[in-house]
């Protein structure tokens, strides 16, 4: 039996360990190197609940009628003061007519009374009877009330006509429209539903967390 001398085992093994480690080399994967960023994150949290508002109303006319034109969609924004609802006012616009012509036949009537008033105390007792001059006066004291009564029953009227609109009370969106042209309306009938559009509220239970 031969030995092999230890010198030349000793260059085997060393071969063979250089052969491993190169093929070692070769097959490996490659390897990326990236820098790690630090950031700040914010955490999001999901509530469930509603929305309310402060100020909501279902507007309707102070005054029964036809429904002559609606003027906002639903959807739509308006300001408070603006038309929404105008019902047809053609009656009681004619109404108007005939008690401004009874309001002028009336201060025309007063201004003549006073005219006689004035003429008697020019005139005084001496020329003119005392019983006259105070039934001049009273007459013209009837035709003041006249007047008075007069300018009420127009400025009522004026009234009327304008309780033929129904006006937004506070700035917000159409929800809802609840009639149409052609329809008559009662008084307190609604014809549109108004949603404020500030100071909303969120009310909510607990978060997805809890």
């Amino acid at each position: 039996m031969r030995t092999v001398p230890a010198r030349l085992f000793l260059f085997v093994i060393t071969g063979l360990t250089a052969l491993a480690l190169s093929a070692t080399a070769n097959t490996a994967a490659p390897v990326a190197v990236k820098r790690v960023d630090r950031a700040d994150t914010t955490p999001t949290y999901q509530f469930t609940g509603s929305i309310s508002v402060r100020r909501q109303a279902l507007l309707s006319p102070r005054i029964s009628g036809l429904v002559q034109s609606v003027d906002h969609e639903e959807g739509d924004h308006v300001n408070a003061g603006d038309v929404l609802v105008v019902l047809d006012p053609t009656l009681a616009t004619i109404e108007l007519g005939l008690l401004e012509s009874d309001l002028s036949l009336a201060v025309a009537e007063q201004e003549e009374t006073q005219r006689l008033v004035d003429e008697a105390n020019r005139l005084g007792d001496s020329g003119f009877p005392r019983s006259e001059r105070l039934s001049r006066e009273t007459d013209s004291a009837q035709a003041k009330l006249a007047v008075i009564r007069a300018e009420s029953e127009v400025e009522a009227q004026q009234e009327r006509i304008r309780r033929h609109k129904v006006i937004a009370p506070f700035s917000g969106i159409v929800a809802a429209k609840l009639t149409e042209i052609g329809e008559w309306v009662q008084t307190g009938t609604p014809v549109i539903n108004l949603v404020g559009d500030e100071d909303y509220r969120m009310e909510g239970g607990c978060p997805n967390f809890c």
